[in-house]
């Protein structure tokens, strides 16, 4: 790790202009992450901007108090991406991952780096740090920082990186929890993250339109399989609509699906202006990202996403449905 992270030091030190940049509708461990990056840049006296496809998210804006992340568009981003030295990308390992930032990204000239947790990354990085066993990017962001330059925890920095170590834990639930990262949590609390800030603004800040879609969501929802192994959750436009509510304000729905004691593997599947976009969570050993990677997706082993479909949701939870049945079967057979 050492070696890996002297590299990402020279490459800080030897470059002047940074794009920061991260998936399509970040969470909190994608803005954490990229939070954290920049002021790791701005220890060195580096310039960098975070731009992003996606517009920072309502409830995570108490995690960007600087207003550092900017809402991509080309007339104001494309020249300063086409000149940069370096784009950082966090939280994702392929370009596709950036949707209309793709093809800026792509064709610049910059140096192309990588900090991510995910598996399969695409072949287009000079640099890049990876570990898939990683409870989280910030995580990552973390072991970095802590190496290089420790002048880079500061007080935005803290909170942004133990952000991301609560969200993509589930609140240090789910099985990468190491000790470490305990210890990570504990380090960034004692430099000063209010854990009861993340708490309010990310378990306790709902509205009164979202509490009634998930009434809504757990009484529509559908089960399937002979053991009621797999659960489905449609949230359509009507929907949203009904409730006052946006797509990103579904995030955490799926904890809803994977609380009954049968389900194995959850899909969630959300309705856009246009088309959907689905996640999948999993407990023990079903592998989503297997599932996912089938329809254009990806991510963790229990946790995974699909980005935009166009095809009618209903065939598509029908397809995916049937999928996941196989692949059960298919796991139980090889157990035994």
């Amino acid at each position: 790790m050492y070696m890996e992270i002297k590299k990402l030091e020279d490459i800080i030190k030897g470059h002047e202009r940074f794009v920061i940049t991260t998936h399509a509708n970040p969470d909190g461990d994608a803005i954490g992450s990229v939070i954290g990056f920049y002021h790791l840049l701005k220890s060195y006296g580096k310039e960098g901007r975070i731009i992003s496809h996606s517009p920072l998210p309502d409830y995570l804006r108490f995690a960007d108090p600087e207003t550092l992340l900017e809402w991509y568009s080309p007339e104001k981003h494309d020249e300063y991406i086409s000149h940069a030295d370096v784009v950082v990308c966090l939280d994702f390992n392929n370009l596709s991952r950036v949707h209309s930032m793709e093809q800026p990204v792509r064709t610049s000239l910059a140096m192309k780096i990588c900090i991510d947790h995910h598996q399969l990354p695409e072949d287009v990085f000079a640099w890049i740090y990876s570990d898939t066993l990683a409870s989280s990017t910030c995580e990552l962001v973390y072991r970095v920082i802590k190496t290089m330059n420790q002048a880079a925890f500061t007080q935005q920095a803290v909170q942004a990186l133990y952000l991301g170590l609560v969200t993509d834990t589930g609140s240090f639930r789910f099985d990468r929890t190491t000790p470490e990262v305990h210890r990570m949590a504990a380090d960034l609390i004692e430099r000063g993250a209010d854990m009861m800030l993340v708490t309010r603004n990310i378990y306790e800040t709902g509205t009164l339109g979202r509490m009634k879609a998930i009434g809504e969501m757990i009484t529509t929802m559908q089960i399937y399989g002979d053991k009621s192994e797999i659960a489905v959750i449609h949230i359509t436009r009507d929907m949203l609509n009904r409730y006052g509510m946006s797509p990103e304000d579904t995030e955490g729905f799926e904890q809803y699906m994977m609380m009954i004691n049968t389900v194995k593997v959850g899909v969630k599947v959300v309705d856009l202006k246009e088309g959907f976009k689905s996640s999948l969570r999993s407990k023990g050993a079903a592998e989503v990202h297997l599932i996912a990677q089938k329809f254009g997706g990806g991510g963790h082993k229990n946790a995974a996403g699909i980005p935009k479909l166009f095809t009618p949701a209903d065939e598509f939870i029908k397809e995916i449905v049937e999928d996941i049945k196989k692949y059960l079967e298919e796991s139980k057979r090889e157990e035994n």
